[in-house]
């Protein structure tokens, strides 16, 4: 066993260049696979938590929407069920007003309850106290931020404003920022729930009732019954981590996307540097079963040198992996309390990982090698005999067709496993196919070259065929040129895609008020700045009947106002469409919906919209990324009905002075409601900049996987150099001049670039041309536009690092030895 570890030390120290390779990309998808997972977990628990900090710990919860007849209700109708909870819990929520002594206006989120049920929900931390308890009159517990930030101490008083009544608190408690006062643009705090009652008369009322299961299985039954106790109220889950998922899917598909094609070009890397390490190997491995080792003996070195390169890979990137996910969460998650997003399970998968993808691609050269006979290797005849590989372009044709038709029949809830499958298949396709792109191009180069360079560019261009240097080259040239290609086209059309649809936008700010009303909108409309404003009624989460499908929302429409808000692209005549609205029970569906519902124009659907279920006809197509496209328009006046709605859902204004000060009014003028306040710019600029943060970081895999290509492309060509001593210096004794051979090898260098360039762009316009399809299964449509201009600069950044990647061989063959050259075997 010594013999043997020793061999396989000395073995790998004897190739630096070739181990460090190995190592080195083994160390990048290491790194990527376990930043990618560990950002993708950290980012949906720091979703789930946020959650849980406001809500607590419940199950159900029941409250008030827009069509309830009053913000309180009754826990009467859970008294039924409460053999079934192991707490039901009411609280009272307000806003209030409270102005610093800057003369600054806050906003302050109040919630009204008992402390012993706030511990039911979520534990306070304090900081400090006093005179806490009993919790009750004018106490306030607030954080420490807060204090902090308006110079608060225990025994202050502090004014706010509920209602339009200005009212006293005296600070109690000062609480860590965690859980229910975790830190949000609305400053959280609570007071005696008994205290609130008192100021709107609510007497045994709350405004919203939080449950908390013994059987969590009976969820689904329980809020169907208590929907039924609570006909006029909202009852749901608090939050499903199911939908937390499914927003976080427009980050994690992109990053599994671009892992999988790193996974595949280190995996190529690996298995064509190890098919040499393993016929550089073939005569020790012939002494040892000469002298009675068993294959299966010589079959162990080998798979323990490649365990020794998986084991430094992950090692080494798992390091790597933990600062490049720091990288990461400061992009994405700058705000994030997360000390440690990585945990044990993430780093033992990340090893195993790095130990499977080694594994995987040295078991074929292993085989390989442990299939030839041991009289072959002593008599070195293991010249293999040309053979037919015409085979291999019958499987990569339908390989390349799959990819580019699969993704467009892929049932959506398989999209995401069809297309990482799909990427490989991809991979493994243009691996196939190059040989023969190879044998076409030497054919052009041969004719092109003998008039441009006479017979130093025929044997130049004879050179490239079944030189599996080269053909690893262009190979590796083209993994990576296309996914760098297919990230910039995505990142670059995404921001085209925000900034066309806020165009769409022809509005200045918008509004959403639980409590906006006919009176509300014409107070609006006295504000300073305003010039008009547009009031809209919308439904959300509304159920397809018979198609098992949420529409995400519904939107009815004014045909009078609407196009003047939204320069919406409906096809055909747009003020014709949004008038038939208001003819009949008729619908405009996106075209995402189309596809979704597998439906056409004349088709029926039918709506569940609150308590009714309604028949519409689907009278036409529209594009738009508002809701990710999964969104309808129907008649106001019909909408309004069937919701039976008091209320408007969302406001849009158009102002006639700078949107920034016209938001700062409203903001000051209705800070005592519960009103969001959205300026459009703003919504670009933020929008723009968080998609920018994201692919700024796929853009950084990209690069990663193109500059694992050319450490493999530079390794290629020393091989071949290695490989090719023998021919060079048969050359120079024939009178091939220095010179000469360093124009055969630019030459072949600068025909492999520009096979690997053009097979680089072909493939990355494949991967582009899937990536709608992508990203509509996942509810985030987008068109788009393959740039020339990316194409060309693409082409010629392939031809330049194969060219540059050929100087250090070129150099060395130039200092070549004749003698010394022609004796090496």
């Amino acid at each position: 066993m010594g013999i043997i570890v020793k061999f396989i030390i000395t073995n790998i120290k004897e190739k630096k260049f070739r181990t460090f390779l190995i190592v080195f990309s083994i160390t990048i998808s290491t790194a990527l696979f376990l930043s990618s997972r560990a950002l993708m977990d950290t980012m949906l628990n720091e979703s789930i938590n946020s959650m849980k900090s406001y809500y607590g710990d419940c199950d159900i919860i029941i409250s008030a929407d827009e069509d309830s007849p009053s913000w309180l209700l009754y826990t009467k109708g859970t008294e039924e069920y409460k053999d079934e909870f192991e707490h039901i819990v009411g609280t009272l929520g307000t806003n209030a007003v409270f102005k610093s002594k800057e003369d600054e206006f806050v906003r302050f989120d109040l919630r009204g309850i008992n402390l012993e049920d706030q511990d039911k929900l979520n534990p306070i931390t304090y900081v400090q106290t006093r005179n806490l308890y009993p919790f009750s009159g004018k106490k306030i517990i607030v954080n420490s931020d807060t204090a902090q930030r308006f110079n608060l101490n225990l025994g202050d008083s502090i004014e706010l404003e509920i209602d339009g009544i200005k009212r006293n608190f005296i600070i109690s408690g000062i609480a860590e920022n965690e859980g229910f006062f975790q830190q949000r643009e609305i400053i959280s705090a609570i007071v005696p729930k008994s205290t609130l009652a008192s100021f709107f008369n609510a007497d045994l009322r709350v405004s919203a009732i939080y449950l908390k299961l013994k059987d969590i299985s009976k969820k689904n039954a329980l809020i169907k019954e208590l929907s039924k106790a609570y006909k006029q109220y909202y009852v749901s889950e608090p939050f499903t981590e199911q939908e937390i998922k499914q927003a976080l899917d427009a980050i994690s598909t992109p990053f599994t996307l671009i892992v999988v094609i790193i996974m595949c070009t280190t995996m190529f890397i690996i298995y064509s540097s190890f098919k040499v390490i393993t016929l550089e190997r073939l005569q020790v491995i012939g002494t040892f079963r000469s002298i009675g080792a068993t294959r299966k003996a010589t079959d162990f070195i080998l798979i323990a040198e490649s365990l020794v390169y998986g084991t430094i890979g992950g090692i080494t990137g798992i390091i790597l992996g933990i600062g490049v996910l720091y990288l990461m969460k400061l992009i994405l998650l700058p705000n994030s309390t997360v000390v440690l997003p990585f945990t044990l399970q993430h780093i033992i998968s990340a090893f195993i990982f790095a130990i499977l993808i080694t594994l995987l691609s040295t078991l074929l050269p292993i085989i390989r090698v442990s299939k030839i006979p041991l009289r072959a290797i002593v008599l070195n005849d293991i010249e293999k005999k040309p053979r037919s590989r015409k085979w291999y372009l019958f499987i990569a044709i339908p390989m390349l067709i799959l990819t580019v038709v699969g993704p467009r029949i892929t049932p959506k809830n398989l999209a995401l496993i069809t297309n990482i499958i799909l990427a490989i298949i991809l991979v493994l396709a243009v691996v196939l196919i190059i040989p023969y792109v190879v044998s076409l191009f030497v054919k052009i180069f041969e004719r092109l070259f003998v008039v441009l360079f006479g017979n130093i560019g025929i044997l130049a261009a004879k050179n490239l065929k079944d030189n599996k240097s080269v053909l690893n080259n262009i190979s590796l040239l083209a993994i990576g040129l296309s996914s760098l290609l297919t990230m910039n086209t995505v990142s670059h059309d995404v921001v085209r895609e925000i900034v066309d649809h806020y165009k769409t936008r022809l509005y200045d700010i918008m509004l959403e008020d639980n409590r906006a009303d006919k009176n509300f909108e014409q107070l609006l409309r006295r504000v300073d700045g305003v010039k008009d404003v547009y009031s809209i009624y919308e439904t959300y989460s509304v159920d397809v009947e018979g198609l098992n499908y949420k529409i995400r929302a519904v939107q009815g429409v004014d045909k009078n106002k609407y196009l003047d808000y939204w320069d919406m692209d409906i096809e055909g005549d747009r003020q014709k469409q949004i008038d038939r609205l208001d003819e009949g029970r008729n619908i405009l569906i996106t075209n995402l919906l189309k596809d979704a519902l597998g439906v056409k124009k004349g088709d029926e659907i039918t709506l569940k919209l609150g308590n009714v279920s309604r028949t519409f006809k689907i009278i036409g197509f529209y594009n738009t990324r508002i809701f990710s496209g999964n969104c309808a328009l129907v008649s106001e006046r019909y909408l309004k009905s069937d919701l039976q709605a008091r209320y408007y859902s969302r406001i849009y204004i158009k102002t006639y002075k700078d949107p920034v000060e016209v938001e700062k009014t409203l903001r000051e003028k209705l800070i005592s409601r519960k009103t969001t306040i959205s300026r459009i710019e703003a919504l670009k600029e933020s929008e723009i900049s968080g998609n920018r943060r994201l692919f700024s970081i796929l853009d950084m895999f990209s690069i990663f996987t193109l500059f694992i290509g050319v450490l493999g492309i530079f390794n290629n060509l020393i091989v071949s150099f290695l490989e090719r001593k023998r021919s060079f210096a048969m050359f120079r004794s024939i009178g091939m001049s220095k010179s000469q051979i360093l124009k055969m090898l630019f030459l072949e260098s600068l025909c492999g670039g520009i096979i690997g360039g053009i097979m680089g762009v072909a493939t990355g316009i494949i991967m582009v041309t899937d990536m709608p399809y992508v990203m509509k299964s996942i509810n985030q449509p987008i068109e788009i536009k393959i740039n020339g201009y990316y194409l060309f600069i693409y082409f010629i950044v392939g031809i330049i690092i194969t060219v540059l990647a050929s100087v250090a061989p070129a150099m060395k063959t130039s200092k070549l030895n004749i003698i010394e050259a022609i004796k090496y075997e």
